[in-house]
């Protein structure tokens, strides 16, 4: 079905004219470009409207050969001495915008490069090479949680024989077996550390 942009009873794609029927017909590009995003059909749209959805990969051009009539798009004001300072500018850039070369090519490399990069990153994922930032958080979080309890308990392990010992030395003993132990269990529960899954299950 075409999805026509015009309101004449064909498309003008030099150097022919196509006769085409549609169930929808719009002069408004926002509307025609909004249905061929939607997947209604083809459409006639100037390059400077299709080309980011071009570049998405979400609408395809056809017919790359043929190029739409030339138009010449004019900014109107009453005078110079009535134009806003910050009007030019903007202007400018309007005109470089709509000026820009048609660079089907350019925009086909770009979709291909953002579906290969996305692609290698799905790879690795499936690889286990790269993992959800939130779910390494979850997982830190909840050692440094363990850590923090196995270190407040010290203390309660330890204060009765450190309180027995007048040997400072042999008090320092006390601590650092003590503390060794708990790093080495928490070594232990590092290497055995996995990660939840979207659902926060592990």
């Amino acid at each position: 079905m075409p999805v026509m942009p015009q309101n004449d009873a064909g498309w003008r794609i030099e150097p022919v004219s196509v006769p085409v029927k549609g169930t929808l017909r719009s002069n408004n590009l926002s509307a025609v470009l909004a249905a061929c995003r939607a997947g209604l059909g083809l459409a006639v749209l100037p390059w400077y409207v299709a080309r980011e959805s071009v570049a998405d990969g979400v609408i395809v051009p056809v017919l790359a050969d043929f190029a739409l009539p030339s138009q010449e798009l004019h900014a109107v004001f009453p005078s110079p001495k009535l134009v806003p300072g910050v009007a030019m500018p903007e202007m400018s850039k309007v005109a470089a915008l709509i000026n820009e070369s048609y660079d089907l090519q350019s925009a086909r490399a770009k979709r291909e490069h953002h579906e290969a990069n996305i692609a290698a990153l799905k790879e690795r994922q499936i690889l286990g090479e790269l993992v959800d930032a939130a779910r390494v958080k979850r997982a830190v979080t909840a050692w440094a949680a363990m850590a923090r309890s196995a270190f407040e308990k010290i203390p309660d392990k330890v204060s009765e024989r450190v309180a027995a010992e007048s040997d400072a030395q042999q008090c320092h003993a006390l601590l650092t077996a003590e503390i060794d132990l708990v790093l080495a269990d928490l070594a232990v529960g590092a290497r055995s550390m996995r990660l939840d899954s979207d659902d926060g299950r592990a």
